[in-house]
């Protein structure tokens, strides 16, 4: 578990990235410890957006909604799923491209952004749907795509690659994320009350 103290560093350095400041690296535990103590983020995510969700109310099931609506429990292992998944295939891209020794700092930023983001789109979701209502979908296309744009420059900056080589590892990530999202839906809908098994 980080100190309070690598915690509000961390996330300044995530701040300082989404700035688009490289110097924000310079403010993450940048060592092997920094990168296992990372992920203390996901945690902090996590609690994060189920406040979100608890202000929102519980979806529908049949309306489309996310899937921690349509079944707590398997929204939550999603959420762990997806945000562990992604470390894992760049441990293979990494390899593949010849990126490996920037690999523990990319991992580190690409937690606590992670933070940053989801907070983000989070508090925005509240925002735009008290907002707007039905029309709030289109709407949340704007800060999602401030969060792919922030997510490349935190690629491009951490693994110090070409920016059409980020570009491509945040579609990786973003198919990835789907992929997951996807199966735990009908995961999700297959345990729904009156749905046919």
């Amino acid at each position: 578990m980080p100190s309070l103290n690598e915690i509000f560093n961390s996330l300044y350095g995530a701040w300082r990235l989404a700035l688009f400041d490289p110097s924000g690296m310079r403010h993450f535990n940048l060592t092997i410890s920094g990168f296992w103590r990372s992920f203390t983020a996901m945690f902090l995510a996590l609690a994060f957006v189920l406040l979100v969700k608890s202000l929102q109310g519980a979806p529908d099931p049949g309306d489309g909604g996310a899937t921690v609506g349509l079944n707590p429990v398997v929204g939550t292992i999603a959420f762990f799923v997806d945000w562990i998944a992604f470390p894992l295939a760049m441990i293979v891209v990494a390899k593949f491209f010849n990126l490996s020794a920037n690999y523990v700092p990319y991992i580190i930023a690409y937690n606590w952004s992670q933070l940053i983001g989801q907070a983000f789109v989070a508090a925005t979701s509240v925002a735009i749907g008290a907002t707007f209502g039905q029309g709030a979908l289109v709407l949340m296309m704007i800060p999602m795509g401030a969060v792919l744009v922030y997510a490349w420059f935190v690629t491009k900056t951490a693994l110090m690659v070409p920016g059409g080589t980020a570009f491509a590892i945040v579609v990786l990530s973003v198919l990835l994320s789907i992929l997951i999202n996807v199966m735990a839906l009908n995961v999700g809908m297959m345990e729904a009350p009156g749905l046919p098994q």
